[in-house]
């Protein structure tokens, strides 16, 4: 017969979240060792317990309900491995929940301790001996999802087992071994994400951020919403349809402040002069997908900010709509960008690769503006009916082709000796008022299209670029680009049948993958719609 101890304590959590511990400081600062002997080793936990003896030690202050535990365990040895791994919802050496892996005998378990079965539990769920190889002296990654009456456990990313139990409701977390000597190493406990509603939870957008831990999801009902705000932890900023973000002119109105940081579904309008409509500055990994940004100083401010992307938006009537400065692996895609003083503005020097592409830039004073700047990747995109599509003053080293650079008042404009590289050797952009003759039929240009004072687009497109398929541009993938591809087929540089034009995931070989592609596209026209 089973007996179990009930936690006395409340059902809450307390403590503060997220708890991390990489043990680089050489001590264990912060934890409680109840049994075993537990030392700091070259940046890792380590325990060493006998034949008959259990370890185990939990972390200060923190009595938990729902939680995400993760560590990294490393078993020394083969032949001292019977047991370790995460304990949750600890009360007592005899109380307690652990998943632990087993090199000894290649297997994991998910167990209640109790009274009576405190050295080697009962099994919630297990994966039986030899079911699961665990090798000596290689990390794997163990993580456990609390919540509720629920637990996941997974290795390496893997779920590898669930269970359900309901015997313990809260208690502390650490770590457990038996009969054996494992390192354990970057130890996190996180909160659950939940999504906290505005106005339903709290009246504004600031309170809810306030109040979120991270990975939280902050969304926000229709309406307008008088703020600005800042979001200075690793959240999800959602927007029902309808949901406005207004300024009302009093400075930024969404700063970002945090890494990993989502906004997505929202209306953000009219920052105060020279300040933003969202700010990512000195921000990595942020994601902005699909709001409309109107009526700011700048929609979308990055600086010295790495591995962001600006997705499917829509800006309008901004003074400048994106920002880009100093801000390496940026991806700017897929954007409507109307009727704004400047489109896409990159400025600074340093080789900063970015990715400007399959944007709609269209009706603005000023397209896409490059000043002092390199390493700008600006392929496929509409750049139409702007007063200059594309301006450069001392920008160099920039690659801009397929793009569609039509009836604009100054299509390309240039001040310095600077070279930027308008083709990939091969194929260049469509421009509305390039006059030139194709003699050979192969959609593209006999004589280079000339930009500003010393740059030229050597390879311009005799027809507006729409699909990769069609080989020889004459808006229809047809038999033509079928026949072109099957005779370049396992072709490559210095192939005497090389086509780079059928080479269309650009990996250096016409293979199957780019036949398919030209076949799967087979019938389609280009259509201005």
């Amino acid at each position: 017969m089973l007996m179990f101890v009930s936690n006395p304590k409340p059902a809450e959590s307390s403590g503060s979240l997220p708890f991390s511990d990489n043990f680089n400081d050489g001590i264990a600062d912060g934890w409680t060792e109840h049994l075993g002997t537990w030392s700091v080793v070259n940046g890792e936990y380590f325990v060493s317990v006998g034949m008959v003896e259990n370890g185990i030690s939990t972390v200060n202050e923190l009595n938990l309900t729902d939680c995400i535990i993760e560590t990294k365990l490393r078993f020394a040895d083969t032949e001292v491995g019977f047991r370790a791994g995460i304990v949750f919802r600890y009360f007592d050496n005899e109380n307690y929940y652990a998943f632990e892996l087993s090199n000894e005998y290649d297997c994991l378990q998910l167990d209640t301790y109790c009274p009576g079965h405190s050295d080697y539990g009962v099994h919630i769920v297990a994966i039986v001996p030899g079911g699961y190889p665990i090798q000596p002296d290689t990390n794997y990654l163990l993580k456990v999802v609390v919540q509720g009456g629920t637990f996941r456990c997974f290795v390496n990313n893997q779920e590898v087992l669930s269970g359900i139990d309901g015997n313990y409701t809260s208690g502390k977390v650490g770590l457990r071994a038996r009969r054996a000597h494992a390192f354990f190493d970057d130890f996190k406990v996180l909160s659950i994400p939940k999504t906290i509603t505005v106005p339903d939870d709290y009246a504004t957008i600031q309170e809810a951020i306030n109040r979120a831990n991270e990975g939280d999801t902050v969304f926000v009902r229709n309406g307008t919403y008088c703020e600005n705000v800042v979001a200075n932890k690793t959240i999800s900023l959602v927007g029902e349809k309808g949901a406005v973000i207004d300024g009302n002119y009093a400075g930024t109105v969404v700063k970002i402040a945090s890494n990993n940081v989502t906004v997505t579904g929202l209306t953000i309008v009219k920052s105060h002069n020279l300040k933003y409509g969202i700010d990512m500055s000195y921000t990595n990994s942020c994601i902005i997908r699909n709001n409309t940004i109107a009526n700011n100083e700048e929609g979308i401010h990055l600086e010295y900010s790495w591995f962001n992307s600006v997705v499917q938006n829509v800006l309008v009537e901004n003074e400048r709509a994106i920002f880009l400065q100093a801000s390496p692996y940026t991806n700017v895609s897929k954007n409507i960008i109307e009727n704004n003083n400047v489109g896409i503005t990159c400025f600074g020097s340093g080789s900063d690769i970015c990715w400007i592409s399959g944007n709609i830039i269209t009706w603005n004073h000023l397209g896409i503006f490059l000043h002092w700047c390199d390493g700008k990747l600006i392929i496929g995109n509409d750049i139409t009916n702007n007063g200059c599509g594309i301006s450069e003053i001392e920008a160099s080293c920039n690659t801009i082709f397929h793009n569609n650079i039509v009836n604009n008042s100054i299509q390309a404009y240039g001040v310095t000796l600077a070279r930027n590289y308008w083709d990939n050797s091969c194929e260049g952009n469509y421009w509305s008022d390039y006059n030139g003759t194709d003699s050979d039929g192969d959609g593209i240009g006999d004589i280079p299209y000339m930009v500003g004072l010393s740059n030229q687009d050597n390879y311009p497109l005799m027809n507006p670029y729409w699909n990769p398929s069609d080989i020889n541009h004459d808006l229809k993938v047809d038999l033509k680009d079928v026949y072109k591809t099957a005779l370049a087929y396992g072709s490559y540089p210095s192939h005497p049948k090389w086509n780079p034009h059928c080479d269309i995931n650009e990996d250096a070989t016409v293979d199957l993958k780019d036949y398919y592609t030209v076949c799967r596209n087979f019938g389609e026209e280009y259509s201005l719609g």
